[in-house]
């Protein structure tokens, strides 16, 4: 009985500083935090599952990239976690005809004739198979949807997007606004 209790009081000591330090986490206003990246703590959720803090620090990673490539104004944190969680809108959306990783390896090669990754990494880019995934890919099923709803604006999208799939957003300083479909700062 005392071994029994020693464990359940570990696991109870365990699970608190779990909880505690993700509380921790969702108090963060942007992704750059070493505990935001050391483990993928959920911030964002939908019944399709949960967009994770390294992916927000990934993404941002990107948008520092790429601002400072072309010379273009960072968004701001509240534009890239908006980028993320219409990533997983747009993933997750039910397409007629569903684009695969062959289309978006295809679609690089043939349309964008982009097959040297080193003319991506400037911008960010580590890998063929992360640009294909993270942003061609996203971007083909986008065009998809858009055409299948007789949509010609990315934002009436993202909004009709918004009211068909709920979004959580665990953060404390961000707020998720399904009528504009993107993240707020509170």
């Amino acid at each position: 009985m005392n071994r029994l209790k020693v464990i359940s009081t570990s696991i109870i000591i365990i699970l608190i500083a779990f909880i505690s330090i993700w509380a921790y986490t969702l108090s963060f206003s942007n992704p750059t935090h070493s505990i935001s990246k050391a483990f993928p703590w959920p911030i964002a959720c939908s019944t399709r599952g949960c967009i994770t803090s390294q992916e927000w620090s990934h993404q941002r990673a990107y948008d520092i990239a790429f601002a400072a490539a072309t010379g273009k104004t960072m968004p701001s944190d509240a534009a890239t976690l908006t980028t993320i969680i219409r990533r997983h809108l747009i993933t997750h959306a039910e397409i007629q005809s569903p684009i695969s990783l062959q289309d978006a390896v295809r679609y690089r090669t043939a349309i964008l004739h982009t097959t040297d990754i080193s003319t991506l990494r400037p911008l960010g880019i580590t890998s063929f198979a992360d640009y294909d995934s993270n942003i061609i890919l996203p971007f083909l099923e986008q065009e998809a949807l858009m055409k299948q709803r007789n949509i010609t604006n990315t934002d009436d999208l993202y909004k009709d997007l918004a009211h068909q799939r709920t979004i959580i957003l665990l953060l404390f300083h961000y707020h998720w606004n399904i009528d504009r479909g993107e993240v707020e700062a509170k």
